[in-house]
C-alpha cells in the first residue's frame, strides 16, 4: 500500500502536463507540489512554490478566506469546495481564478493526506474583477468603520457573529451570543423600544433600523447603530436576518455636545440685547433672535431661508442709497466688518433706526467658510444725543447758528481755497444797531427772542454753500462763497434793508432794530486769517460809524485811518 508522500507524488506526476493549474497542498498550508501550468501562471517554478505556503502567494485581501475555506476542507465539512481566488504573480500582478478544492485521505488510517486544488485563470474576466473589487471596497469599509456582521436562522433558531461582533460586544473568540444572550446586552432604559422595533418589522417588514445602547461584560456603555434585512419564504414566513452593529459612542456624545452647545448658543443669543441675525454662505437667514425681530420687523419663521438683503434692509444716511450687502462683503473678503454709525436700518413696520452693526463670516477649518452673522444694535437715542452734543459744540446755543469757533474755521478754509483755487470769497460783520434799548426796556427775553428773529432773517438771505454764524452780543458774520465785491455789497444792503424794515413787537412795544454791516473780500492775495478778520470787523466799524444802517465794502489796498485805530482797538481785542 502506498504510503502518503509516495500517494502525492504519483499523483503530481501523472497531472504535471494538464492544462489547468494543480496545486496539492498539506494540511498545514503548505505546497508540496504544483504543476506547469500553474508555475507559469504565477511566474514561480516549482522549487520556488514548494517552498511557500499557499497563503503566502494568495492576495493579502483573500488570505482570511483561504484559510478559511482551507479549515472547511480539511475538517471535512466541505466535500468539495469551490472557490474564487486572487493570487499575487512573482512579477506583482493580480492573478484572478476559480477553482476547485478536494480532500484527499489516508487510505490506512484516514487522516488528511493533502489538498487537490485544480485552478484556472480568468484575468480577462470583467465581470469578476468588477465583483472582487466591490468585495474589496466591501472588506476595506467593513474593516475601516469596525463593522459587525450578524446571521440568525429562525428555524431552527442559530445565531452566528462575526470577530468584530464579538470584539463590539468584548466577547472572547470563542464564544457565541443567542437571541436572548443579546436581549441582555441592551440597556435596560432601551429595551421596550427596540424589541418593539423589531417586533413590528419581524411581524411585517424586511428592513430593521435603530440604534441603542448596550453594556458590555466590562460594564462599559457604548452606544450601536444597528441595520437588518430578514428574508421570508413564498408565504411570507421569516427564514433567516443578516445584520451589521457598528460603534456609534463617539459619534453620539458630539452630537449631544453639539445639541447641548448649541442650546447655551441658543439661550445666549435669545438672552442678550443685541440683534442677532445669521445666514448661510448664500445670504439666506438662517437664525433670528427676538431683538433682531423688533428691530426688522420679521419674525425669524417668516425670515427664515429668504435672502438678509431682505430683512436687514439698510441705508446710508448720508446718501439715502442701499450699501454692497455686508454679508457679501465679509464672505468675499473673508473678515469681520464694523459699521460704528451712518447707517439707517428700514423695518418692516415702517419705523427707522439708527444702527450700529458688525457683520463676520462664520467658517471651520474643515469646512471653510459656511456662512456669516450680523450683529446690531439700536443706537438711535445716543446717536440724537451725540448729535445734539457736537451741535451744542459748534453751534450757538440761543439761535442755532453757527459759534464763533466753527466760523473761524470755515473762514480758514475758504481763505486756503482763495489761495489754492484763486477763488474769491465775501466776509461779512454785522452789528445790529439800537439793541440795547430793547434789551433795556423789555428785558433779556425780549433781547433774545429779537437775536433769533435776526438769525432767521440772515439765514433766509444766505444759499446752502454760504456760512451764517453769531460772533457773540448782537454781532452777528456772514461768510458768502464764491462772491465778488459787487455782488457781496449788494448782498450786504439787501441784508440791512431786511433788517431795518423788521417790526419786533414785544408785549405792548414795538421795536426798530437796524443793521451795520462791514464786507471785505478773501482772495489769494489776502495774507491771513487774522488779517481778514481785521479787514472786516474795521469796515463794520466804519459802516456804524457813518450813521449806522450802512454797508462799509474794505476794497484789498484799503488802509485804517489814524483815529480809526484807537476807537477799534478795544472791539478788535474781543474778536481775537
Amino acid at each position: 500500500m502506498l504510503s502518503r508522500l509516495d500517494h502525492g507524488a504519483m499523483l503530481a506526476s501523472i497531472l504535471d502536463n494538464g492544462t489547468v493549474g494543480i496545486m496539492m497542498i498539506s494540511p498545514d498550508g503548505r505546497i508540496t507540489h504544483a504543476n506547469e501550468a500553474f508555475c507559469q501562471m504565477t511566474g514561480f517554478d516549482q522549487a520556488e512554490l514548494s517552498a511557500m505556503r499557499e497563503s503566502d502567494l494568495v492576495h493579502p485581501d483573500d488570505v482570511r478566506t483561504c484559510q478559511h475555506e482551507h479549515r472547511l476542507v480539511v475538517e471535512g465539512e466541505a466535500r468539495l469546495l469551490e472557490f474564487k481566488r486572487r493570487y499575487v504573480r512573482k512579477d506583482g500582478a493580480v492573478l484572478w481564478t476559480k477553482g476547485s478544492a478536494s480532500l484527499q485521505r489516508d487510505k490506512e488510517d484516514g487522516a488528511p493526506a493533502f489538498i487537490f486544488s485544480l485552478i484556472a485563470e480568468t484575468a480577462g474576466d470583467k465581470s469578476e474583477a468588477t465583483i472582487a473589487s466591490l468585495y474589496e471596497r466591501l472588506e476595506i469599509a467593513l474593516t475601516a468603520s469596525r463593522i459587525g456582521v450578524w446571521e440568525i436562522d429562525f428555524d431552527p433558531p442559530r445565531m452566528v457573529w462575526d470577530a468584530r461582533m464579538r470584539e463590539l460586544y468584548g466577547l472572547d473568540e470563542d464564544e457565541t451570543c443567542s437571541p436572548e444572550e443579546w436581549q441582555g446586552f441592551l440597556h435596560r432604559e432601551d429595551v421596550e423600544r427596540v424589541m418593539a422595533e423589531w417586533d413590528r418589522c419581524f411581524a411585517g417588514g424586511s428592513h430593521f433600523e435603530s440604534q441603542f445602547r448596550i453594556r458590555r461584560k466590562d460594564g462599559a456603555v457604548r452606544h450601536f447603530h444597528a441595520l437588518a434585512q430578514i428574508f421570508r419564504d413564498e408565504t411570507g414566513k421569516p427564514q433567516r436576518a443578516i445584520g451589521a452593529n457598528w460603534d456609534v459612542t463617539e459619534r453620539q456624545i458630539l452630537i449631544e455636545k453639539a445639541l447641548a452647545e448649541k442650546e447655551r448658543l441658543n439661550v445666549t443669543l435669545y438672552s442678550i440685547g443685541d440683534a442677532v441675525v445669521c445666514t448661510d454662505a448664500a445670504g439666506l437667514v438662517t437664525f433670528m433672535n427676538p431683538v433682531a425681530e423688533k428691530l426688522t420687523g420679521w419674525t425669524a419663521s417668516e425670515a427664515m431661508a429668504c435672502p438678509v438683503i431682505e430683512i436687514f434692509n439698510i441705508i446710508e444716511e448720508s446718501s439715502g442709497k442701499r450699501p454692497a450687502s455686508p454679508v457679501d462683503l465679509c464672505i468675499r473678503e473673508d473678515k469681520a466688518f464694523t459699521f460704528e454709525a451712518g447707517t439707517i436700518l428700514l423695518s418692516r413696520t415702517g419705523e427707522a433706526y439708527d444702527i450700529g452693526f458688525s457683520a463676520a463670516p462664520v467658517k471651520t477649518a474643515a469646512e471653510g467658510v459656511l456662512g456669516s452673522i450680523i450683529i446690531f444694535n439700536d443706537v438711535t437715542k445716543d446717536r440724537a444725543d451725540q448729535k445734539r452734543v457736537a451741535r451744542s459744540a459748534y453751534h450757538d446755543a440761543l439761535t442755532g447758528l453757527p459759534n464763533r469757533a466753527t466760523f473761524m474755521i470755515k473762514v480758514q478754509s475758504a481763505l486756503n481755497e482763495a489761495k489754492e483755487q484763486d477763488r474769491m470769497h465775501a466776509l461779512c460783520f454785522i452789528d445790529l444797531d439800537r439793541f440795547k434799548l430793547v434789551n433795556d426796556q423789555g428785558g433779556h427775553a425780549a433781547g433774545d427772542a429779537l437775536l433769533c428773529h435776526v438769525a432767521k432773517l440772515i439765514g433766509l438771505s444766505s444759499t446752502s454753500k454760504d456760512v451764517p454764524a453769531r460772533l457773540g452780543g448782537d454781532e452777528f458774520a456772514l461768510l458768502i462763497r464764491d462772491c465778488g465785491i459787487e455782488e457781496a455789497e449788494a448782498a450786504a444792503n439787501a441784508l440791512v434793508e431786511a433788517v431795518g424794515n423788521m417790526e419786533f413787537r414785544w408785549d405792548d412795544k414795538l421795536f426798530r432794530v437796524g443793521a451795520s454791516i462791514g464786507v471785505t473780500i478773501v482772495t489769494r492775495d489776502s495774507a491771513s486769517l487774522a488779517e481778514v478778520l481785521d479787514d472786516a470787523d474795521r469796515a463794520c466799524y466804519r459802516a456804524k460809524k457813518s450813521g449806522r444802517g450802512q454797508v462799509h465794502v474794505r476794497r484789498p489796498k484799503e488802509r485804517p485811518a489814524a483815529r480809526d485805530s484807537e476807537v477799534y482797538r478795544t472791539k478788535s481785542a474781543n474778536l481775537h
